[in-house]
């Protein structure tokens, strides 16, 4: 009996030939099983995302509407209290997504439009941002982001484009200075002012200062500049102190001038 070597030899090769292409094949269908899976868990993660935001626009908009005062800049987590919309911390965690609110001001221009810099902040609008962030299979950070404007219309502003009513009024150590929309009132110079509930203050001459007695102390300047200082030609001073008293300190600023500290704050010079 003879037996077919070179038969059996390409049976062989065949067979290995045959696996390679299983292998391949089993592979590439395996990846994009795989890939597919991936693909509808990712689908699922933005679509829950994107649920998320819209809930967070909602929230922000609740804000709003309870109270346009917590409108604070800044970055803001979401919670519910009393069962009202409440900003809390600066983000928040929603499952395995991140979420995070973003309040800012709205700048505009002299025509009323809005910019990013450069303008004028409208105290009635604010910018407002929901971003959204996961991880992916793949461990890939992801994000969902919208941005949008809130205004505050439930409010009046009462604007004077005349000072009119200013000047017909009376005044009383004030002026009117200004004429439209750019009058207002400054108080009138040359008069001494009043603190609300005390009795401190300004006098804007030196009169009472030249008027009155001094000891050991002379005037400077003159009008609002006025200040006091002790005098220069004073000797020093006599006191009886007990032996038990000391003097602290001695500054000699020449040989004839020089000051002294003493027990309970006492200041002598000599010159």
């Amino acid at each position: 009996m003879f037996l077919d070597n070179k038969r059996n030899g390409g049976s062989l090769v065949e067979f290995i030939v045959a696996l390679g292409i299983f292998m391949i094949v089993g592979t590439g269908i395996i990846l994009l099983v795989l890939g597919a899976l991936q693909g509808n868990t990712n689908n699922t993660k933005r679509i829950e995302a994107l649920f998320i935001v819209e809930e967070g626009v909602d929230a922000v908009k609740s804000v709003r509407d309870h109270n346009w005062g917590d409108l604070v800049n800044g970055e803001h987590g979401l919670t519910v209290t009393n069962g009202y919309w409440e900003f809390s911390g600066t983000s928040e965690a929603v499952g395995s997504y991140t979420r995070i609110i973003t309040i800012s001001d709205v700048e505009r221009d002299l025509a009323g439009d809005i910019i990013d810099v450069g303008g004028v902040v409208d105290p009635r609008t604010k910018k407002a941002t929901v971003l959204v962030t996961w991880l992916d299979s793949l461990l890939t950070l992801r994000s969902q982001m919208v941005s949008f404007y809130l205004h505050d219309w439930n409010v009046y502003d009462w604007t004077e484009t005349t000072s009119t009513d200013f000047a017909g009024g009376v005044l009383s150590n004030v002026l009117v200075s200004g004429l439209g929309e750019a009058g207002k009132l400054n108080l009138a110079l040359g008069q001494g002012l009043l603190a609300r509930g005390g009795s401190f203050a300004v006098e804007d001459t030196d009169a009472d200062f030249s008027v009155g007695t001094f000891t050991n102390t002379v005037v400077e300047g003159s009008g609002l500049a006025t200040t006091i200082r002790l005098g220069t030609s004073a000797g020093w001073g006599v006191a009886t102190w007990p032996d038990t008293k000391d003097i602290y300190d001695i500054e000699m600023l020449s040989p004839t001038s020089g000051w002294a500290v003493g027990e309970s704050g006492k200041i002598f010079n000599y010159d």
